[in-house]
């Protein structure tokens, strides 16, 4: 499996990134993260940062790539009831994930990215 180290570069070359954040442990999900901010949309590298993780057994069957794309979203459980009614599993309903925001993943697959992530908003101070 890849390190997110081996992507950063290539990343920065091509798309040049308003910020990138130096790849950190998220204790929480147990995987180590690396953002890259592209003005308007942000893209999340992802990899366990210990062998077992709630996306250790999906990467091993999926492999790398594209898997979902997430969502802010001003209410997490109304998204995740609105695409569970619409035929979505959820795979990881409402929990508190990266800075505090609310996240819920839910399985699609009738979309080519598979997951949907929602996110909830950014509180403005």
């Amino acid at each position: 499996m890849h390190k997110i180290e081996n992507y950063t570069s290539t990343i920065q070359t091509l798309l040049t990134p308003q910020e990138t954040t130096i790849p950190f442990h998220n204790k929480i999900q147990r995987v180590k993260i690396c953002f890259f901010n592209l003005g308007g949309f942000y893209i999340e590298l992802i990899e366990s940062a210990e062998l077992q993780t709630p996306i250790t057994s999906f990467l091993e069957k999926k492999g790398e790539g594209i898997h979902y794309l997430a969502f802010e979203v001003p209410d997490v459980e109304l998204a995740t009831l609105k695409l569970k009614k619409a035929g979505g599993k959820v795979i990881s309903p409402p929990s508190i994930g990266f800075e505090g925001h609310l996240i819920s993943f839910v399985y699609v697959n009738s979309l080519p990215f598979m997951i949907v992530e929602f996110v909830s908003e950014k509180k403005s101070n």
